[in-house]
């Protein structure tokens, strides 16, 4: 009988690598193309990297090392495009992916984390997005990086 754990695990990771699919495959740095169709993609791929990564980090925490004080760790988005499978591509694991750069930062202990995605510049999009451990995706239209105060993505 398949271990239940194991199924959840599975169908997780089926579901994060159909969203990075979906991102695009445009890794050109600076947003590439014109206009606001452009950066409307754009945007649409940050989102759905964003959420790649709140899920791979979900995935790595319930099957990942444990700490001395036996607590579950997230990883870097190096780790996270490193395990067998990878939770995550190589080119979002660069921190660079369509026109927009994704910072992680572990908290201290690593039992947390922060993410944040935002445009290289004007012409790659206009919002920036943020999420943590929570796993809720915020955005910031106003041209200041998104954070964990900034509205729910709708």
């Amino acid at each position: 009988m398949m271990n239940k754990s194991y199924t959840i695990i599975s169908t997780l990771l089926a579901l994060a690598i159909l969203s990075g699919c979906s991102t695009g495959t445009d890794e050109s740095e600076d947003g590439g193309g014109n206009g606001d169709v452009a950066r409307a993609e754009n945007e649409a791929s940050a989102i759905g990297s964003m959420r790649t990564i709140v899920t791979a980090e979900a995935l790595f925490k319930a099957g990942g090392a444990k700490l001395s004080d036996g607590e579950t760790q997230y990883g870097t988005l190096k780790e996270l495009s490193t395990t067998v499978p990878p939770f995550i591509d190589t080119v979002l694991a660069s921190g660079k992916k369509n026109g927009y750069t994704f910072t992680l930062i572990i908290g201290q202990g690593v039992s947390t984390y922060t993410v944040t995605s935002e445009p290289v510049n004007d012409a790659a999009g206009t919002r920036s997005f943020f999420a943590d451990t929570a796993g809720i995706l915020r955005v910031s239209s106003d041209g200041q990086a998104a954070t964990k105060d900034s509205p729910a993505l709708q």
